[in-house]
């Protein structure tokens, strides 16, 4: 479990991925349902060797407004338990930014076996471990917030020692995040 720890992989417990869906579905807003699309063999030749299974989650666009009706999806694995002890979800999260974690889950496993501890070997057995790619990176949708913000023309990145371009720079970035 110290490398699990050291790795900063967010660990959530739960009952099931549906029960995980489901608890974020009614935090999320009363009306949007996160989908989680039928199980499927994954696409990554590391993921079928831990016989990992993937699915796709639906998820919203904006979650400041989820009901919106914009939705993007977000591809995930599932390393399934093996013991009679199950005990819920380890969620591995990939960090950022821009960082695939569809395979992490398999990463983790195989460095927790390598530290050898039977308390290692018992988080293997006694969890479903999830890996996944955040939205836009990877397997996952990949969402563009403005369309035309490569579209030029625009300033050279160089704002050292003018103001003009720094200020062109940070309205062109706050526009960015406001869309």
């Amino acid at each position: 479990m110290r490398f699990v720890a050291g790795a900063a992989a967010l660990v959530l417990l739960a009952s099931g991925i549906g029960a995980t869906v489901e608890a974020s579905a009614a935090t999320t807003s009363p009306q949007f349902k996160p989908k989680l699309s039928g199980w499927h063999k994954c696409p990554e030749s590391d993921l079928v060797q831990a016989h990992a299974a993937c699915a796709t989650l639906r998820v919203p666009l904006n979650y400041n407004h989820p009901n919106s009706g914009h939705t993007t999806t977000i591809e995930i694995s599932r390393i399934r338990h093996t013991s009679k002890h199950y005990q819920g979800i380890i969620l591995t999260n990939p960090g950022g930014p821009g960082g695939s974690g569809l395979d992490l889950n398999v990463f983790l496993q195989e460095q927790l076996k390598a530290e050898g501890s039977k308390a290692d070997k018992a988080s293997i057995a006694d969890y479903d471990w999830i890996g996944f790619d955040p939205r836009g990176v990877g397997t996952s949708n990949a969402i563009t917030c403005d369309g035309t913000y490569f579209n030029g023309p625009r300033e050279q990145y160089n704002p050292t020692n003018n103001p003009a371009v720094l200020s062109y720079w940070l309205t062109r970035s706050q526009n960015y995040a406001a869309a």
